[in-house]
């Protein structure tokens, strides 16, 4: 672990605290605290986080299920992603005159 995700991990409590807050706290960006978090997750330190921040989870049953809603959240980005790069593909034969009408016009 870097300085700086022990930094950032000496900081966490129970109690929420946002990207900002830490940030400003340690003197650094917010996407340093990301960066360091990932971090600190990927060393396997318990970091959840919820819509008030960054904190240490109160037990390993709270923090079970944070990591599945992060996971579905997960997915669920990577399929809207995936609709969005057929979107793409379907603008780029669009511009190119070989697509009908797109997607998004007949959906209207």
């Amino acid at each position: 672990m870097d300085d700086l995700a022990g930094a950032v991990w000496r900081a966490l409590t129970t109690k929420p605290q946002t990207v900002s807050v830490l940030a400003d706290a340690l003197g650094v960006t917010p996407r340093e605290i990301q960066a360091a978090v990932n971090e600190l997750r990927m060393d396997r330190y318990p970091v959840d986080s919820g819509t008030f921040g960054y904190f240490r989870p109160r037990s390993a049953e709270a923090y079970r299920a944070s990591i599945r809603r992060r996971r579905e959240r997960a997915i669920r980005q990577l399929v809207t992603n995936r609709r969005e790069r057929e979107a793409a593909e379907e603008m780029a034969r669009q511009e190119k005159g070989q697509a009908t009408m797109p997607i998004w016009r007949r959906a209207a």
